[in-house]
């Protein structure tokens, strides 16, 4: 998960539940499925350590999940639903990166080879000299 139960009651200040309530685990999880449907096209998953702004955009996810459970959503909790929403498309389209290393065919990978050297990763051509079809 990309955030913690103690991430969830520290950052949700509007928060009915107490550690260890099976409904942070539950939305967390909700939250953190969401949040992989968007980056596994660009990101190799799992990462090995955590973007801080997935941590945010977790527990803003997952405050929603759970308060709409509760009906307890209010204006606050919506919008910043919202505002996740669209951060992760925009990570998604490419606009918003991730601070991890990621090589040209949006891996999460580093780009070299073992002995060091740059690969170069590249579409197909669509042009060549050849003349006839």
């Amino acid at each position: 998960m990309y955030a913690s139960e103690e991430d969830f009651l520290t950052r949700f200040a509007g928060c009915t539940a107490e550690a260890g309530d099976e409904a942070i685990s539950l939305a967390l999880a909700d939250a953190t499925n969401l949040i992989d449907t968007y980056l596994c096209k660009r990101y190799e998953l799992p990462f090995a350590e955590v973007p801080s702004i997935l941590k945010k955009l977790c527990v803003d996810l997952a405050s929603y999940m759970f308060a709409t459970a509760d009906e307890l959503v209010t204006e606050d909790i919506r919008q910043r639903y919202e505002d996740a929403i669209n951060t992760l498309k925009d990570i998604a389209r490419g606009t918003v990166d991730l601070p991890i290393k990621k090589t040209n065919d949006g891996t999460g990978s580093t780009g070299e080879s073992e002995s060091g050297a740059v690969l170069i990763v590249g579409e197909p051509r669509v042009f060549h000299r050849k003349i006839g079809y």
